[in-house]
């Protein structure tokens, strides 16, 4: 179907039109979620646009446009994009960059609800917005690496900080890399991620397209500076199921022995008695029943710089749902809005003193020196195909620079998994469960998301094509966000910090970690966490 034939759009965009202008350079914001055609999407936009402030004016000459996986080839569709530009831009001569992506799907309304479908769109100044757009050495290789698998990713740290833990009040510049999704069943590509420059010749002429090249990276800014960006925290629903316990022996990213109570012991047997006893309460009858698959543990390494330094949370900091013995029928709201806020400071406080998060991969069974060890994945940085990841493996074997086992004593943490006198404490993620069992006093997109920038993971991303969410009715329309912008990947987010002052010596731990727990979520700080009636349920009434 042709767009270019479009009167209404024409004749809004003509001076004299009555349209409000944004003069102002500012980075905005939005998102549009919801269903319909592309000609729905862009009367949407065009008619919310001037009330809205989301508007882009001639300053503003560059534009960031994340779409779900089921509006791939709507990125492809020359007319389309024309028209999409014009809706939310002034009607002067000027021109425009645009990267556009495809994520697996956009911020949901609640993290038991499905990524939303749609588009995500930030536009602003060229240099604050999409730093060296057309530096070459981004751009796809024309030489794929035989046998991997080609990935692209958006990497987000202008004005990005995390809140800071207990060891210092100084804000942290936090990087966020979200990988792309894997288009080839949409548009036969394995990522999509178009840069281009588009040209408006003049009043109620269309953008035309002037050039375009595939990208495999991007930084990509939400905000104009440092200044102007959010704090922002770690929202995971992870359980504390043992206590924090220091590492004596291990290797690269085996831990092989903890310490227990004073007791050299197996690094899993302790996790092993608290993994069972969860699921004798699933054969028990708890609600929900026992899971159709494996449950996820994951484990928070703290390094040994801060772990005799600064103030960690201890078990008794975390919400403790596992240790309370109370039923399902005796959880009250609020008491759940507490646990998830009381898990979300302490996590981004933990991983604020350089702490990272790590998935339990396998371990177990065994015996004499093999008895208990316990693999952590040790994948914390996004690497595109064809880059090698030997050097970091060899670091991580290594303990990080000296290559001596962490029984030794001399091994350091500052780039590896493993070393005595790091701590380390197991999690395990809320049973999934669809969104259709939430309570309904979930939060809306807006409240949840808080505006501005949220980034996150989820298994459910790009698996509902209608629009709308698990639990909500189908949107027959397209709905508009302002001040929102944001993805969600199936896959993982990575996150890290610099390594910055504990003390006053200038030296500090890096964090930096993958963040692959099931609807876990990058997003502005100050929001009162949403229930957790439907995940958080099934394992609370286990004791």
């Amino acid at each position: 179907m042709s767009l270019r034939p479009w009167p209404s759009l024409r004749r809004a965009l003509l001076p004299g039109s009555g349209l409000s202008r944004r003069w102002s350079s500012t980075t905005t914001r939005f998102t549009v979620h919801g269903g319909g055609s592309k000609r729905d999407l862009l009367d949407a936009v065009l008619a919310t646009a001037p009330a809205q402030s989301i508007r882009r004016n001639a300053g503003q000459d560059a534009v960031v446009i994340l779409a779900s996986r089921h509006h791939a080839t709507w990125l492809s569709d020359q007319e389309f994009m024309a028209n999409l530009l014009e809706s939310f831009s002034d009607s002067e001569p000027q021109e425009v960059n645009v990267l556009a992506a495809v994520v697996d799907g956009l911020p949901p309304q609640s993290r038991q609800g499905d990524p939303r479908q749609g588009f995500s769109i930030c536009h602003g100044k060229l240099d604050h917005v999409l730093p060296g757009l057309w530096d070459p050495r981004d751009a796809v290789t024309s030489h794929p690496v035989r046998g991997a698998e080609p990935k692209a990713a958006l990497t987000f740290s202008r004005g990005f900080h995390l809140l800071p833990g207990t060891g210092t009040t100084t804000p942290l510049p936090l990087t966020c890399t979200v990988p792309l999704s894997n288009t080839i069943f949409q548009n036969q590509q394995p990522f999509t991620l178009l840069a281009s420059h588009w040209r408006k010749d003049g009043p109620g002429s269309p953008f035309s397209l002037t050039r375009m090249v595939t990208k495999q990276r991007q930084d990509v800014g939400c905000f104009d500076d440092d200044t102007q960006g959010q704090f922002s925290s770690v929202s995971a629903p992870l359980v504390p199921i043992t206590p924090p316990r220091g590492i004596l022996a291990g290797l690269g990213n085996i831990v092989r022995q903890i310490d227990v109570d004073g007791s050299v012991t197996p690094a899993s047997k302790e996790l092993e008695v608290a993994v069972q006893r969860i699921y004798d309460g699933w054969d028990d009858g708890a609600k929900g029943g026992r899971p159709s698959g494996p449950i996820g543990i994951w484990a928070l390494v703290m390094p040994s710089e801060v772990a005799g330094s600064v103030s960690l949370p201890s078990f008794g900091d975390w919400p403790s749902p596992l240790r309370l013995g109370v039923v399902d029928e005796m959880l009250l709201v609020e008491q759940q809005r507490a646990w998830l806020r009381s898990g979300e400071s302490c996590l981004t406080g933990a991983l604020s003193e350089g702490g990272r998060l790590y998935q339990v991969g396998n371990g177990g069974g065994g015996w004499g020196k093999k008895q208990g060890l316990l693999s952590l994945d040790p994948d914390t940085l996004f690497r595109n195909a064809g880059e090698d990841g030997l050097d970091e493996f060899i670091r991580s074997f290594r303990g990080g620079h000296d290559g001596e086992d962490a029984s030794s004593g001399a091994a350091t943490t500052n780039g590896g998994v493993v070393s005595r006198g790091s701590i380390i404490q197991f999690f395990v993620a809320g049973a999934d469960e669809t969104a259709a069992n939430a309570a309904p006093t979930l939060e809306t997109a807006e409240e949840y998301a808080g505006g501005r920038a949220v980034f996150g993971f989820s298994p459910r991303a790009g698996h509902v094509l209608d629009g709308s969410s698990a639990g909500e009715p189908p949107r027959p329309s397209w709905a508009i966000v302002p001040d929102l912008f944001g993805g969600v990947s199936s896959d993982c987010i990575y996150l890290s910090t610099t390594p910055r002052t504990l003390r006053g010596d200038g030296q500090g731990p890096r964090m930096q970690t993958k963040i692959n727990v099931p609807e876990s979520f990058l997003r502005p700080t100050g929001q009162s966490g949403e229930v957790e009636s439907a995940s958080w349920r099934r394992v609370i009434s286990l004791c």
